[in-house]
């Protein structure tokens, strides 16, 4: 990661602050992008987890009240509808079982990217400095700006 944000700085040595800023940004982009693809994943299973427990408590309330209803006179209806009750919190307590671990490993592993990009904005501290430093300072010379100068006495002919 470091090393493509440097490369993308010092490729543009010599060229203007600004040139060299945009394309180390452009690379902090790229790079972000890529390691935060990996985390979508698991940041997909911490929302969409618990979801599906929701819907298997939904279910499992469902089918435990139309069994229920379903039953003969005098059926034991405490038992049955327990059973469908627990078929339902079953389901709750997987979603969770899986997002929970997920959410705070999506954290931890945030917590590392955003810790290495403090490093690269480190690194690119003591970077960024020297580069600017081959950065050309001096105005080009114009034709205009040339007469005036060999008008002032000033300039290539003014030493001889």
């Amino acid at each position: 990661m470091a090393a493509s944000v440097v490369r993308a700085a010092v490729a543009r040595a010599g060229r203007p602050a600004a040139e060299v800023e945009r394309a180390v940004e452009v690379a902090k982009e790229r790079e972000a992008s890529a390691l935060y693809a990996n985390i979508r994943p698991i940041s997909l299973a911490v929302q969409v987890t618990p979801l599906l427990g929701l819907l298997g408590t939904v279910q499992g309330m469902i089918l435990a009240f139309y069994t229920t209803s379903q039953l003969e006179a005098g059926a034991n209806r405490a038992a049955e509808l327990a059973a469908g009750i627990y078929v339902a919190l079953i389901t709750t307590f997987a979603g969770l079982c899986v997002a929970i671990p997920a959410a705070v490993l999506a954290h931890l592993l945030e917590g590392r990217i955003m810790a290495g990009f403090r490093r690269v904005d480190e690194v690119l501290a003591r970077v960024l400095p020297a580069l600017e430093a081959t950065e050309p300072r001096g105005r080009a010379v114009t034709p205009a700006r040339a007469d005036a100068a060999a008008t002032a006495g000033v300039g290539a002919g003014a030493d001889a």
